[in-house]
């Protein structure tokens, strides 16, 4: 009720996908103005790229720093070269990705063309390229006719939304005059991967919706001479005053409000002591009773923990990464809606090269600050 009278209240809206919702979002971009859309991955909080002050609105809403660059939303890889300024080889290597993996999540990284606003590269010179595959975000872009910037519409280093309810609960009192597209589901759940093109190499800065491993298998077959490597921002992140050339790089990242941990494998063995024994949440020096702490799982791990924890929920009972991927986002903003709770443990999931768990295992390391705590038995 509070958000339907701050909607009354305001200039900012929740609008559908019709023509006159359409065309009202068109004219928000064209004005300077933000709107927040959904993509396939999470929800967007868009502004026309080549308005300076417009993309400085996003920055200032979000509470993100300068030195944490912007993805520019294009339909298709035509309209990338007025962005760039690729030398021969990159574009090569750029084209032949973006015409396999485009349009969908994946973010290409290469060098800025000058027309580009030095906020929106963190004023390293690079700039993020992504054509969505949402039909509601190429609607926009269509419609528009313009290339968007954005970033996830949410607080900084709070969870990604994937429903237009997030974002309002985010960002709704910051910008009353923001409109926010109510469209289909973001069928992904986690934000695009991201990759830096360089002359002979692509690097890969963020796991997202498309493997490493289809990474290196496509350049495998269609980009022999290019190798495929992964920067380490888990053992050596980024600091929030460094620039970066791709967004996702610092340690804390779509975290909770709640204090948030991932769970040691030894909590699975330590956690099944009788009914009798009281179990606790050891985190550093400090025990917190389990009753007074959300689980989130994957694959039934600590499911006989259920009734003995103050709330429970599972990524993929089926140990499914597209699954939990999907989910991701949504339990995690759940652990702050468990009156009562003193902190989430989040599942460490095993990493496989073929599917989404590489990138839903990077969100919740980031969402726990890489912290980790242990289930004992009184």
């Amino acid at each position: 009720l509070q958000f339907l009278y701050f909607i009354a209240s305001s200039n900012m809206s929740i609008i559908g996908c019709s023509d006159e919702d359409f065309a009202r979002a068109s004219a928000q971009l064209h004005e300077g103005g933000l709107v927040s859309f959904p993509t396939e991955t999470v929800y967007g909080l868009g502004a026309n790229a080549l308005n300076g002050s417009a993309a400085k609105r996003i920055f200032e809403v979000k509470g993100r720093p300068a030195s944490d660059p912007l993805i520019v939303h294009i339909l298709n890889k035509e309209d990338s070269r007025t962005l760039t300024k690729c030398s021969e080889k990159q574009q090569h290597i750029f084209d032949t990705l973006a015409d396999n993996f485009w349009p969908g999540p994946l973010t290409l990284v290469v060098p800025a063309a000058d027309c580009i606003p030095s906020l929106i590269t963190a004023s390293t010179g690079w700039v993020g390229i992504r054509s969505p595959k949402h039909v509601t975000a190429r609607r926009l872009l269509e419609q528009s006719k313009i290339y968007i910037a954005a970033p996830s519409a949410n607080r900084f280093n709070h969870v990604s939304p994937t429903a237009a309810e997030h974002v309002l609960e985010d960002l709704g009192k910051r910008d009353e005059n923001m409109l926010i597209i109510k469209g289909n589901n973001c069928d992904i759940g986690v934000e695009s991967s991201v990759v830096k093109v360089h002359e002979d190499s692509i690097e890969i800065l963020r796991r997202g919706g498309v493997t490493a491993f289809d990474l290196q298998k496509f350049c495998a077959a269609s980009l022999p001479h290019v190798t495929v490597t992964e920067r380490d921002t888990k053992s050596r992140p980024k600091k929030v005053t460094e620039a970066m050339e791709g967004p996702g790089q610092t340690l804390t990242h779509y975290s909770p409000s709640i204090p948030s941990y991932l769970w040691s494998d030894d909590s699975i063995k330590s956690s099944s002591c009788s009914n009798e024994g009281s179990l606790f949440v050891v985190i550093e020096d400090e025990k917190i009773p389990l009753r007074e702490v959300v689980i989130i799982d994957f694959g039934k791990k600590l499911s006989h923990l259920e009734r003995r924890c103050l709330g429970y929920r599972d990524l993929s009972e089926g140990s499914d990464a597209a699954e939990a991927a999907q989910l991701l986002f949504e339990l995690l903003r759940w652990t702050e809606t468990v009156e009562g709770a003193k902190a989430a443990l989040l599942p460490p999931l095993p990493s496989h090269a073929t599917d989404l768990s590489g990138a839903v295992q990077d969100r919740l390391y980031r969402a726990a600050s890489g912290r980790t705590a242990s289930i004992t038995c009184s």
